[in-house]
Formats: structure tokens, sequence, C-alpha cells
């Protein structure tokens, strides 16, 4: 069984919430998936693994800093097929966009290529302490149900999650895998 890392890096849940689905997808698929939230959990090497994919919150058009600390410090080790994704709000309207916007530019600084990325949309639960970037993000998720007709929940679960593409995403990078092997 081919085995695949997954760290993400969240600030609100999504990423997370995000990351355990695309897991599940993958586990359909016959893939060994370890899943590591870089902010709670002791970091590893991607060495030893077939495939390495890294989940990225994006807030305040910023990526969550230990996803880059991770890459930064694993950059020799990874030589494995990469994949990134981003849980944002631009993420939910223009993923080609959140793309060319959040990952290139950043995947650049680091000095890494990926071979598959995706942005799949984002997760809110507003009923959890957020500080100063939960009244934005309330506009935000108001803008997206009136949008996409959806019930907006002022203090529960606003869910603007890609799933369709989260499935194609987990396909795609089990057939990167199985190619390079």
């Amino acid at each position: 069984m081919k085995k695949v890392l997954m760290v993400y890096g969240t600030r609100y849940g999504s990423t997370k919430f995000t990351a355990n689905n695309l897991a599940k997808e993958m586990r359909k698929l016959k893939l060994d998936v370890k899943v590591l939230d870089l902010k709670k959990e002791k970091w590893i090497s991607p060495q030893g693994y077939d495939g390495l994919i890294v989940g990225v919150s994006v807030a305040m058009f910023k990526w969550a800093k230990e996803p880059v600390k991770y890459l930064k410090k694993f950059k020799k080790d990874i030589n494995v097929p990469l994949g990134i994704f981003i849980s944002s709000a631009m993420s939910v309207a223009e993923r080609d966009g959140a793309i060319k916007k959040f990952i290139d530019p950043q995947m650049e600084k680091i000095g890494l290529k990926y071979d598959l990325a995706d942005g799949f949309g984002m997760y809110s639960d507003l009923s959890k302490k957020m500080g100063f970037a939960k009244g934005i993000l309330r506009s935000m998720v108001l803008g997206f149900s009136k949008d996409r007709g959806k019930e907006y929940k002022s203090t529960g679960i606003n869910d603007f999650v890609h799933y369709d593409r989260i499935k194609i995403f987990a396909k795609d990078f089990a057939m990167l895998i199985k190619k390079r092997s």
C-alpha cells in the first residue's frame, strides 16, 4: 500500500476539516494516509512516504506560518509527488485565481515546485471564538450564502467546501504516486 503524508496548518479549523475529508477520499483509493496537524503534533520528514500533501489556511492574504516553516525545513527531503491545497474564502469563488495568488508565489519564495494544487473552499464554524477575524469572516460567509442560495448561520457551521474537487484531487494524486513508482 502506498503511503502519503499529509500535513496542514489551520487557524480556525477549515483546513483541518478539509484535510480529514481528503484523507478519507484517499483511503477509499487504498492509500495509507498519515495526517499531521503542524501546530499540535511533532513534525516528521516526508522521507519514507510515497507522496506529500500540504494543507494551508489562507487568511488575511497570508499562509498560516507552520506550512511555510515545514516546507523550508524539509525542502531537501521532498523528492516525492507534492500536492498543495488551500482553505480560503477566495477559493470558494475563484479557484484558479486563488492558486495563482496564494500558492504559486509562496511556493516560488520557498523554492519548491508542486505537482498538484487546488483550493477547496472553506468550512467555518462561527460559534467558535475568533477575535477580530470573526467579523470579517461573517461578512464573507453572508455574501457566499446569498450568492449560492444557502442559509446563513451567524452562530453555526457554514460549509463552502468543494467536495467534488477533493475527490478529483485524491484520484489525481493517487495516479501521480502510481506513475512515479
